[in-house]
């Protein structure tokens, strides 16, 4: 199908090369997406760089401070669109700039963050490694504990040792099996002292129940023997010696406080003066003949109230000890600060006498009289005598 024809009319006919000639259409701008022309930007912004971009806003600025200046000093010449393209390029530089600064701020920020993980990571692998240096030096320092047991020597260990226990084709050259098979033998020895001494604290055990009953058996005859004394009293008395040593009131409390022994001389001495009275016989020196003035007299002499104070604190002593004696759960130390307390006071008073003692006068022919007198010794248990003579002794003729 032909396309439309034109004619001219009224004049010459067309020119057919006129005709033919192409129509020429003015080009159409290519048009770009704003995504797109964001994108190309951003490109340009990242692959420029600032010192660039400064080059370019100097050069804008000077060419719009130039054109300024022209417009100032009264040139006619139009520049308005050369200065709205300076304003242009400007403005570019300026957003390209801050987009540049952004995007370095950016990945600034993203290099710090992955910095302070690494550096994290850093710390956590540091802390790690010291830890696992920490049980690395505790495995290394381990103590099992039988580094301190003191075994028996080798050759002890194999002459007594049983070869299940020795196993010596296989200990002699092998450390490790070697302390083993001692440890075993160790634990075997020690069980059997174990019950050893089970058995053995068995046995105590019978024989502290078998004293503490004689104990108590002897504890009972106190009172019985306190009730058999009571009971002899009016048998002494009737036979003359309950009060034979009890001359006066003084007398009679006196010898209820002498220790026993001197109470035993006492009764003796008493029977003896009543004998020499009694027969009329007498003490004499070498002359039997001669005895104008003889007599013996037999007193008890000392201090009751330190005598009662004396017998309340052996009491007390004693209590102590029977309660220190039953007592199976008391404090070793404080017992052994006891007992050395009562050393060092037994040191003092072990040459320290009885309160109450006896005082025998004797009187013998020719005036010469001996006085006695007999010391108990409760420490020692012993009975000493202290002697004073007075009056010229006869010589032989």
């Amino acid at each position: 199908m032909s396309g439309p024809t034109l004619k001219r009319l009224g004049g010459a006919p067309p020119d057919k090369s006129a005709a033919r000639k192409p129509k020429l259409e003015p080009a159409q701008p290519a048009v770009i997406e704003p995504a797109d022309f964001y994108k190309m930007e951003d490109e340009i912004a990242r692959s420029t760089t600032h010192a660039e971009l400064e080059k370019t806003f100097l050069r804008e600025s000077s060419a719009l401070r130039a054109v300024l200046q022209k417009f100032i000093e009264g040139s006619k010449e139009p520049c308005s669109s050369e200065v709205l393209l300076n304003i242009a390029r400007m403005r570019r530089c300026s957003r390209l700039a801050h987009y540049a600064t952004a995007q370095l701020r950016a990945e600034t920020t993203s290099r710090l963050e992955q910095v302070e993980a690494k550096y994290l990571h850093l710390q956590n692998s540091s802390s790690e490694i010291q830890h696992l240096q920490k049980e690395i030096n505790r495995c290394l320092q381990f103590s099992a504990g039988d580094e301190d047991i003191d075994l028996i020597p080798l050759d002890e260990f194999y002459a007594s040792a049983p070869e299940g226990v020795s196993r010596p084709e296989m200990t002699k050259n092998n450390e490790h099996e070697q302390r083993l098979a001692r440890l075993t033998w160790e634990i075997a020895q020690r069980k059997a002292l174990v019950d050893t001494l089970t058995e053995q604290e068995g046995r105590r055990n019978v024989l502290i129940s078998s004293i503490n009953g004689k104990e108590q058996r002897l504890k009972s005859l106190r009172s019985k023997i306190s009730l058999l004394m009571t009971a002899a009293k009016p048998v002494q008395e009737a036979l003359g010696v309950g009060n034979a040593s009890a001359s006066s009131a003084e007398q009679r409390s006196l010898f209820s406080l002498l220790p026993h022994d001197l109470s035993v001389l006492y009764v003796q001495a008493e029977a003896y003066r009543d004998i020499m009275e009694a027969t009329g016989a007498y003490v004499y020196c070498q002359t039997p003949e001669r005895h104008s003035d003889t007599s013996m007299q037999v007193v008890i002499r000392g201090d009751a109230n330190e005598a009662l104070r004396l017998r309340r604190r052996q009491k007390e002593e004693a209590e102590e000890k029977e309660g220190s004696d039953d007592d199976d759960g008391s404090d070793n130390e404080g017992r052994h600060s006891v007992v050395s307390d009562r050393l060092e006071l037994n040191k003092k008073t072990v040459t320290q006498p009885h309160p109450i003692y006896l005082k025998i006068d004797i009187g013998c022919q020719d005036d010469v009289k001996v006085a006695l007198k007999l010391y108990y010794l409760p420490e020692l248990r012993v009975t000493c005598m202290k002697y004073k003579v007075t009056g010229k002794l006869p010589t032989h003729g």
